[in-house]
């Protein structure tokens, strides 16, 4: 699992998640770049083993107006 989360690392941001699982598997929440698409995670992680659990997390309303007053 440390070695799939430093290439996760090296290729995404990732950061720490907490959800009960079944086993001791990898939870990570991950973000793309803005030249990244859902699927080149996906790829990159069916390609080291099985992906039990996918959520896009897609910002709200009130995320994106925050950002967009942070950037200006």
């Amino acid at each position: 699992n440390l070695l799939l989360e430093k290439e996760l690392s090296e290729k995404f941001v990732v950061s720490p998640a907490s959800f009960k699982t079944l086993g001791d598997e990898l939870m990570l929440n991950v973000k793309l770049s803005e030249k990244d698409v859902p699927n080149d995670l996906l790829s990159f992680l069916t390609s080291k083993g099985e992906v039990s659990h996918f959520v896009e997390l897609i910002p709200s309303a009130n995320d994106i107006f925050i950002q967009a007053i942070k950037n200006n």
